[in-house]
């Protein structure tokens, strides 16, 4: 089953060219860079991909433009929070392939530019069989945020050429674009829970919705990297309390069965990071 991938971009044109508009301030790059990354923390079935070059650059650019003092340690620490979503150097992958080239195809004037920002050229590998699978997100403005897709032809050596879309998303956009086109989750119950609060086994935490409301609900729960639970905040019972979906170790369907958390249980079971998102 292929995985969700977003590719986070640094402010540059598809050529690797510095972006001649109007330049966001420190703070609003600052703050938009930790909404990215505060979005993808809760959304462990997305690879996230970064160029550590680009990012270096980034960072010494805002360090070097910086007013409000108070950002310096944000900044600094941009690429821990990196790590602890798990997300991936460019670099060090291997999505480039040495005899590949990427164009971008201009369908306004007719005419292709060769991409040459390797963030850009490693989405555009990925997304060779994966349709709204791989996307790509921008620290501040983008010359591509007014389209719906970036048109991306990738040329190989003794073969036709390929055209393929590449999906460009507001950080605003990201939450519903993830719910929306990444690889469905399947539900598969444990009837241990019982059903509307009824006929859980003795000891079993109680699913106190249907079996058809935790499945749709399923979509929607979020989780944190290096767990395998899912949560969702059920606001229809008893005043609100938290689904747990837990996962079933099935590694071809990637399925989850659920139950509720007792309100007295939610501090030891649901991670802080959880609660606070949902609050």
């Amino acid at each position: 089953m292929s995985t969700m991938k977003v590719f986070i971009n640094k402010r540059l044109k598809i050529d690797n060219s510095n972006w001649a508009g109007n330049t966001p301030t420190t703070t609003e790059l600052v703050n938009n860079i930790f909404q990215i990354l505060d979005e993808l923390k809760f959304h462990p079935d997305v690879d996230v991909y970064y160029n550590s070059s680009e990012l270096n650059k980034l960072e010494a650019n805002l360090l070097d433009s910086i007013n409000d003092y108070a950002l310096t340690n944000e900044i600094i620490n941009i690429a821990a929070l990196l790590n602890s979503i798990y997300a991936d150097d460019v670099i060090e992958t291997n999505f480039i392939v040495e005899n590949e080239r990427y164009f971008y195809w201009n369908v306004n004037t007719i005419t292709t530019t060769e991409i040459t920002t390797s963030l850009i050229a490693a989405a555009a590998k990925c997304i060779a069989n994966e349709n709204n699978q791989t996307f790509l997100v921008s620290v501040g403005a983008s010359e591509f945020l007014s389209r719906n897709i970036i048109p991306v032809i990738t040329e190989k050596y003794n073969e036709l050429p390929i055209l393929r879309n590449l999906n460009p998303i507001l950080s605003t956009s990201m939450h519903t674009y993830i719910t929306e086109n990444r690889t469905q989750r399947v539900y598969d119950h444990n009837p241990k829970h019982g059903e509307n609060g009824h006929n859980a086994h003795v000891g079993a935490s109680k699913l106190y919705c249907s079996i058809a409301e935790a499945e749709g609900l399923l979509k929607y729960a979020i989780g944190l990297r290096g767990l395998d639970e899912l949560f969702y905040f059920d606001r229809d019972r008893k005043g609100g309390m938290f689904l747990k979906y837990r996962y079933n170790g099935d590694q071809i369907n990637i399925s989850y069965h659920a139950f509720h958390i007792e309100l007295n249980d939610e501090h030891e079971e649901v991670p802080i990071e959880i609660r606070r998102k949902f609050r």
